[in-house]
């Protein structure tokens, strides 16, 4: 009986390591700029990763909702002329980073941008894959840092996006796959638990038993 239930719990404990929704991304930053400014809407590490900008930095409503994984009305949103954002994140226990984003050009101004990836916040290098250039209507760019594996783990990820025109941000997210080995770790403690619950539970019953017999 406690070989049983100890191989029983111990395959639960598989189960959780091996559930394939362990593998999906999580978010780990949006910025909606609900409340005009650069500061964090919400993420796993909501209040400490950062955003930064160079250019004429503005924000302008109405926003948009695309992107915005909240659903909801359209909020403010991001203008910078011919400059740069650069998202910073910490990159302990993630891997498989994307960012993503709703944008559009201004005034007929150029849509292209190239975004480049860092380690240090000074050294950058460019992505080789770019999303197509911003159109006069907003629309969603997806950026796919996923086969950068310099990113997996680093304490520190930073992800710049570069252009010379006139262009609106809204709803940039930071998405990224926690690592193996912290979802392992978690599916062992959940085990564990459950282990120690099933010898508590299995004592009970055996003493349960024995009154049993003594008063039988």
């Amino acid at each position: 009986m406690k070989t049983s239930l100890k191989n029983l719990l111990l395959l639960t404990s598989l189960l959780v390591i091996c559930d394939p929704r362990s593998a999906e991304a999580t978010l780990i930053a949006l910025w909606s700029f609900d409340d005009s400014t650069t500061t964090t809407t919400s993420g796993s590490q909501s209040g400490t990763a950062t955003l930064t900008t160079s250019g004429t930095t503005t924000f302008v409503s109405p926003g948009t909702a695309i992107n915005d994984p909240r659903g909801g009305a359209a909020t403010p949103a991001m203008r910078i002329a011919s400059g740069t954002f650069t998202l910073h994140v910490s990159g302990l226990g993630l891997s498989s980073f994307m960012v993503s984003y709703a944008g559009k050009e201004n005034m007929g101004t150029s849509g292209a941008q190239s975004w480049a990836y860092s380690t240090d916040g000074s050294s950058f290098t460019t992505l080789g894959s770019q999303p197509s250039d911003l159109t006069a209507a907003f629309a969603t760019r997806t950026v796919d840092f996923s086969a950068i594996t310099a990113l997996n783990g680093a304490t520190d990820v930073y992800f710049r996006n570069t252009f010379s025109g006139d262009q609106t941000f809204d709803n940039i997210q930071v998405n990224a796959v926690p690592e193996p080995v912290n979802v392992a770790l978690a599916g062992f403690g959940i085990g564990a638990l459950l282990i120690a619950l099933g010898r508590r539970l299995l004592s009970l019953r055996q003493r349960r038993h024995s009154l049993a017999q003594i008063a039988f």
